[in-house]
């Protein structure tokens, strides 16, 4: 099972500060926030951050429920 709930991505900005999401939508309608095996969505991820800051890395961790467990674990990418 693979977790695209609010718990599986975050948001780090310019000035260095962490956030969650605000809301996920997915395409289709999940019945619960894991995929099976072999399921597809489609998800936009709104984040609130601060008027002056920038989006500087996007972090999806599939899976796992707390960030504490993920030390390499997951897919992260950078703004530039």
């Amino acid at each position: 099972m693979t977790l695209v709930g609010t718990h599986a991505f975050g948001l780090k900005d310019s000035f260095g500060r962490n956030h969650d999401p605000e809301i996920v939508l997915t395409l289709n309608p999940l019945a619960t926030t894991n995929l099976a095996k072999g399921e597809r969505t489609v998800a936009t991820i709104v984040f609130e951050i601060d008027e002056s800051a920038q989006p500087a890395e996007l972090t999806y961790s599939p899976g796992f429920r707390l960030r504490s467990y993920l030390s390499g674990r997951g897919c992260v990418s950078s703004f530039r």
